[in-house]
């Protein structure tokens, strides 16, 4: 009945508490477990120790502090003997219920509505702003027939490091960076197409897309900026962001929020 109950209390995201029915819940199953090992049986095990480990594993397992209970079981008891049964225990039931869900029991209801609350509030103003609302959506690019000097104008004249290339004026097919252009400098080969000269591997992004997942994806490819599409499949290309929209939209975010203090 203990489970039932404090099952449909947690699921109705109004608890009255869950450190206490998990304790009784866990202590009550240790003993029944050893309680059923001793019933018909020659072997005659410790309840308590059994009821203890319950307690314990139960707990560990739904807030994801097994070394929390390892150290206060061993503590509460004064045996030092039993953290060896305590971490049997505590580490299947951490594994066990980290294989069923991502969250503990205290921050699951948060995850359901959409909160990372993991990296700190900080990052969930990320999370919850999309690629679309602080992209640059007056977009310089390159046709894929264009030549090395039609590039090295447009950088002088707008002062990006890259250039998404776009066939018809929509699709995006590739992009030329700053240090692709300067090498076809070097070289000499200022009329030769951009297309021979491009990014390879560079990165995308879609509109649909978190600004925490676009600022991940820039830093670790280490990009400053990258073109925005609408989606990977038809590529047409939208816009573009870099790492200055992403920080700009971090700090109105803050601000918003109230995180600073207007003098």
């Amino acid at each position: 009945m203990k489970i039932l109950i404090t099952s449909f209390s947690v699921g109705s995201n109004n608890p009255g508490g869950i450190f206490a029915p998990a304790l009784f819940i866990g202590a009550c199953l240790g003993n029944f477990f050893a309680t059923v090992i001793n019933t018909g049986n020659n072997i005659d095990v410790d309840v308590s120790v059994f009821a203890l480990a319950g307690l314990a594993s139960v707990f560990a397992g739904a807030t994801r502090a097994p070394l929390t209970m390892i150290f206060m079981g061993a503590e509460m008891t004064g045996n030092i003997k039993l953290m060896i049964p305590l971490m049997l225990t505590c580490s299947i039931s951490y594994l066990v219920c980290r294989s069923f869900l991502k969250e503990s029991i205290y921050t699951q209801s948060l995850a359901d509505k959409g909160l990372n609350i993991k990296l700190g509030r900080h990052i969930t103003i990320l999370s919850q702003t999309k690629v679309r609302d602080i992209m640059t959506k007056d977009v310089s690019y390159i046709c894929e027939t264009a030549k090395i000097y039609d590039a090295i104008e447009m950088v002088k004249t707008k002062g990006h490091f890259g250039l998404p290339i776009v066939k018809n004026d929509v699709k995006l097919v590739d992009m030329i960076s700053l240090s692709d252009i300067r090498m076809a400098q070097l070289k000499n080969h200022t009329d030769e197409t951009v297309m021979k000269y491009v990014e390879p591997n560079y990165v995308i992004l879609t509109e649909d897309q978190s600004a925490d997942e676009a600022l991940e994806i820039l830093t670790r490819h280490s990009y400053r900026r990258a073109p925005v599409v609408n989606s990977k499949e038809e590529m047409k290309l939208i816009g573009t962001l870099s790492q200055t929209d992403i920080l700009r939209s971090f700090e109105i975010g803050k601000m918003i929020k109230g995180n600073y203090r207007w003098k």
